[in-house]
């Protein structure tokens, strides 16, 4: 089985940070953050200087991202006196902390965001990995049913918007596979690429990304002619796929990458092999 996770072990993409600010054009310092945390919410009414609040977090997002912790929590520390206190803060402190390796700082700066917030599905969701990679399976499962059941509740758009992004990814989802080499396209015609919305909530149970964007199950490539207990199949998850990504450029790409990855992992690649393609 595999999973099509962006930036997993290094930075996960909060879906908090995405969901406003849409038509406000990026500054060019902040593009690589942009790419691992998406577009800033505007989380206050507050400016710092010359810049708007959700530029200034941005600012701070590239800052953890380029390793410059230090001017990050300065300017965290600045935003806290001029705005007041803001659970987005302990959320980005919290990144910052796992980022230096300090799990124990980390858990409780998502603690503190929750505390304040208790639908940040974003910290939920930091807790959630971050207790996996601790090995603490049960607590991590506990978050991602949580992060599973707010990004439900956090479902906003109409079914036709929702519609129409699930049309765009089929559609290409079926032009990625129909470039594909001849050879590799007829090693996978008994395997169906499905849409579904989400992990089901039996499969985040298990300690499955509620936020993956992709999933590969059954059998690769190389044992085909074994009988398995579930036929081979990629699943695309398009809710998580158009909340991360929510421009029409960004989405297609995205499902390219994603779909490849679970194609890779059909033919048996591992998660550092695919990686290693650019199919992060």
């Amino acid at each position: 089985m595999g999973a099509s996770m962006p930036s997993r072990g290094e930075l996960f993409p909060p879906k908090r940070l995405r969901q406003e600010a849409e038509g406000a054009a990026p500054l060019a310092p902040v593009q690589t953050a942009r790419a691992i945390f998406g577009t800033t919410k505007a989380m206050g009414s507050g400016h710092t200087g010359d810049e708007s609040y959700d530029e200034a977090l941005l600012d701070i997002e590239t800052w953890i991202v380029e390793g410059e912790f230090e001017r990050a929590r300065s300017s965290l520390t600045n935003l806290r006196e001029r705005v007041g206190d803001d659970p987005e803060f302990d959320y980005l402190e919290a990144v910052a902390a796992w980022r230096e390796g300090n799990d124990d700082e980390a858990i409780s700066k998502f603690e503190a965001a929750l505390a304040t917030d208790p639908d940040h599905s974003d910290a939920c969701h930091g807790l959630f990995m971050l207790f996996e990679t601790l090995g603490e399976h049960e607590r991590s499962v506990s978050y991602a049913l949580r992060v599973r059941a707010m990004d439900d509740e956090e479902e906003d758009e109409d079914d036709a918007v929702l519609k129409a992004r699930a049309a765009e990814i089929r559609a290409t989802a079926t032009r990625v596979l129909t470039a594909l080499p001849e050879e590799f396209g007829r090693r996978l015609e008994n395997v169906p690429v499905v849409l579904e919305t989400r992990p089901s909530r039996a499969l985040v149970a298990t300690g499955f990304d509620p936020r993956a964007l992709g999933l590969f199950e059954g059998l690769a490539d190389a044992d085909a002619h074994y009988a398995g207990p579930i036929p081979s199949r990629i699943v695309l998850f398009t809710h998580n796929l158009a909340a991360e990504f929510p421009e029409q450029g960004e989405l297609a790409a995205q499902v390219e990458i994603t779909l490849l990855h679970e194609v890779g992992h059909f033919f048996g690649l591992d998660e550092e092999q695919v990686e290693a393609l650019g199919l992060g």
